[in-house]
């Protein structure tokens, strides 16, 4: 029909070789193309099944790490117990003998508080008793001066008026004799703080 229409000779099938080459170079792309994709698939899904075994491998490996852990961490921790209830029975041990020791420690205070109270009344009674002693002393001391003081002062007179007042024999035998009394009051005294320093000693 193309020669009919006038047209070259052969340039109808020239045109369909051309055609055909087209199609079969697209075709052949097209399988390459398709080949390749197959091929990054095939090592794609390789690289994935590799990935997924090493990462079982992993996981193994861990889950055996992870039980062997958690089997130190055990027999640690029943060591550790073992160890605090040792350690708690020394505690209890200790604390009780700490407590007898300080019933001891408050029964010899209270011993001892109590043999202070006694020896601080015996010495509070023999303070007292040498206090009142002391204060006879003190008293015939200051009735020995004040007759001494009387003595002096009558001898005194005695002597600038013995010519013209009998009467100072008389005082100064007066002050003689209180003299005489203070001094056995004075001795008496002192006998008397003695027996009482031996007494309460």
């Amino acid at each position: 029909s193309r020669r009919l229409s006038g047209g070259p000779p052969g340039g109808g099938l020239a045109e369909e070789l051309s055609l055909a080459r087209r199609a079969r170079k697209q075709a052949e792309e097209s399988l390459a193309a398709e080949k390749a994709h197959s091929a990054q698939y095939r090592a794609l899904s390789a690289a994935a099944e590799a990935e997924r075994d090493e990462q079982m491998q992993i996981s193994a490996e861990l889950k055996t790490s992870l039980e062997a852990q958690l089997s130190t961490a055990h027999a640690a921790h029943a060591a550790l117990s073992s160890r605090l209830s040792a350690l708690q029975l020394d505690i209890d041990t200790r604390r009780q003998e700490a407590e007898a020791l300080r019933a001891q420690a408050r029964e010899a205070k209270d011993a001892a508080a109590a043999a202070a109270a006694v020896e601080r009344d015996v010495l509070g009674r023999a303070e007292a008793v040498q206090a009142a002693h002391r204060a006879e002393v003190e008293a015939v001391q200051v009735q020995l001066r004040a007759a001494k003081q009387a003595e002096e002062r009558a001898q005194a007179k005695y002597r600038a008026e013995l010519q013209n007042h009998s009467a100072d024999a008389q005082e100064l035998t007066r002050a003689k004799e209180a003299a005489a009394a203070s001094e056995a009051a004075l001795h008496a005294a002192q006998t008397a703080r003695a027996d009482a320093a031996a007494a309460a000693a």
